[in-house]
């Protein structure tokens, strides 16, 4: 098993968030980072950070704003962020895209899903062109669009390689996280 570190994690305690001391960390204690979001760098500039602390990028994790939706000038705009999210991705290195995939209240998960599941059908060839996989990750919560395993299946039947980032915490949202596993 190989440990990594979430930038996310990290970042979450802001007044004590230095870019330099979490990837001294994460060469001292795991086997590589997962950059969620670019943290106000460019992606050139973290992949220069990264490579000067010999730490191995695992995954560029980004939140596509604006998306779901079935506005056609916002969808564009979704679309064109995850092809910048992806093309970090290569830049810093990252074999594996990640894109979390809240719920929202006032759109029913049913209707978020076929959403979210449109705009990754058009992410999908972007990311195999560029050599990297396409995951999202089961999100936590009854708004979820993504948080049983059924909700992951029908969007890899309708994204051809589609993968899950799966968080046994947040399965147990939906239903139980076995279960959800092996289901998965």
């Amino acid at each position: 098993m190989k440990f990594s570190t979430m930038s996310y994690t990290f970042s979450r305690q802001k007044e004590h968030f230095d870019l330099e001391k979490m990837l001294a960390f994460t060469r001292d204690y795991m086997d590589g980072i997962d950059w969620v979001s670019l943290h106000g760098q460019s992606a050139r500039d973290l992949r220069r950070m990264t490579d000067d602390h010999g730490v191995s990028v695992v995954c560029h994790t980004f939140f596509r704003r604006g998306c779901p939706t079935d506005d056609p000038g916002e969808f564009r705009k979704a679309i064109d962020e995850g092809r910048r999210g992806i093309e970090a991705a290569v830049v810093l290195g990252a074999p594996v895209v990640m894109i979390p995939t809240p719920g929202r209240a006032d759109v029913p998960r049913e209707q978020l899903r076929k959403q979210w599941i449109a705009g990754l059908r058009q992410l999908a060839p972007m990311a195999l062109d560029a050599g990297v996989a396409l995951t999202v990750e089961n999100f936590p919560g009854k708004d979820s669009p993504f948080v049983l395993a059924a909700d992951y299946l029908e969007a890899r039947a309708e994204v051809p390689g589609l993968k899950l980032t799966y968080d046994n915490g947040n399965a147990g949202s939906g239903e139980p996280p076995a279960a959800s596993f092996a289901a998965c």
